[in-house]
């Protein structure tokens, strides 16, 4: 299960594709969201769902790995999973930014 994000971009034929799984390696956990309760349904919100987008690329590598510290001792992790998971986690920014950052957005489809 996941938050599936399809990004659509002016003159591009098919949508960018964005996935945040609900497990450690969710992106919105960091910064405390969700796409249940802080992700507009309403599909004509564009604003307000680039803005949630944007709040997510521009999430630090400190939060990240405050917010993995945080949860080390629940979810057991070892130091190499937190080095792993702060590496993936870094990269779906990574990617969600250079989207956001390098192209117009004129849809975003979500199912979550």
């Amino acid at each position: 299960m996941g938050a599936n994000i399809y990004i659509y971009v002016s003159g591009a034929g098919e949508p960018f594709f964005f996935r945040d799984s609900y497990n450690p390696c969710n992106l919105a956990w960091v910064i405390g969201k969700s796409y249940w309760s802080d992700f507009p349904d309403d599909p004509s919100d564009l604003k307000g769902r680039i803005g949630f987008l944007e709040a997510l690329a521009e999430i630090t590598d400190e939060q990240i790995e405050n917010y993995l510290r945080s949860k080390s001792q629940e979810w057991r992790l070892s130091e190499s999973e937190r080095k792993e998971l702060t590496r993936i986690l870094g990269n779906k920014r990574d990617y969600l930014k250079g989207i956001l950052t390098s192209h117009q957005i004129i849809k975003i489809e979500a199912c979550v």
